[in-house]
C-alpha cells in the first residue's frame, strides 16, 4: 500500500508543485542512489557495475530518484542467483536513456507490453520470496510520463534492461 499511496503522491506533486522543477545531472542522481544500494548488493552478494554519461533533465529530483530505485529494486527483487546490475546512462539524440540491467525470472514474450501496468505481476502466485504488489513499474511509467519521457523493456530469455528516456536540457 506505500507503493499506491507514493503514486498518488507523485501525481499530486506534479498539478501543485510546477515550480519546484529543477535542472537535475543524471549522471550524479544515478550514482547518488546506487551509493544507498550498496549495502542490499553485498547483502544479497550482487556486484554492480555502471557507465553513466552526464546529461540534464529538468524534473523532480525525488520522483527521479525513486524512478531509479523502483527500477533497481525490481531487478534485485527478481534476480536470478548470479546477476550483476548494470546501470547506464547514454544520449540518444535528444534524450538521455537510463538502462537498468540484470539476470532475472523469465518474462513471457506476450507478457512484456504489460510490465508497466499497475498490478500486473509476471509471478501471479505472489510468492513471498519475490513480494510486492505490481505498482513499483507502474509508478516508474506514471512519473517518466510526467517528465515527457517513456519506459521500455528489452529483454531476452533472461537478460532484462528496464529503461527510461528523459528530454535533455542545455547545461
Amino acid at each position: 500500500m506505500e507503493k499506491l499511496y507514493l503514486l498518488n503522491e507523485q501525481e499530486y506533486m506534479q498539478f501543485q508543485y510546477k515550480a519546484a522543477k529543477q535542472k537535475i545531472n543524471m549522471k550524479e542522481l544515478v550514482e547518488e542512489c546506487l551509493k544507498l544500494f550498496e549495502w542490499e548488493f553485498n547483502q544479497h552478494g550482487i556486484t554492480y557495475s555502471y557507465e553513466l554519461e552526464e546529461g540534464y533533465v529538468v524534473g523532480y529530483a525525488n520522483s527521479l530518484k525513486q524512478v531509479i530505485d523502483n527500477l533497481i529494486q525490481n531487478v534485485i527483487r527478481y534476480k536470478t542467483e548470479e546477476t550483476e546490475v548494470t546501470c547506464r546512462g547514454v544520449i540518444e539524440d535528444d534524450m538521455y536513456k537510463l538502462l537498468v540491467t540484470g539476470e532475472g525470472q523469465f518474462i513471457p514474450e506476450d507478457q512484456r507490453d504489460k510490465i508497466f501496468e499497475r498490478f500486473y505481476r509476471v509471478d501471479v502466485s505472489r510468492n513471498r520470496n519475490t513480494g510486492g504488489h505490481g505498482l513499483g513499474l507502474s509508478i516508474v511509467k506514471e512519473i517518466v510520463k510526467k517528465h515527457d519521457g517513456q519506459t521500455g523493456l528489452d529483454t531476452d530469455v533472461s537478460t532484462h534492461s528496464f529503461w527510461v528516456r528523459l528530454p535533455l536540457v542545455k547545461k
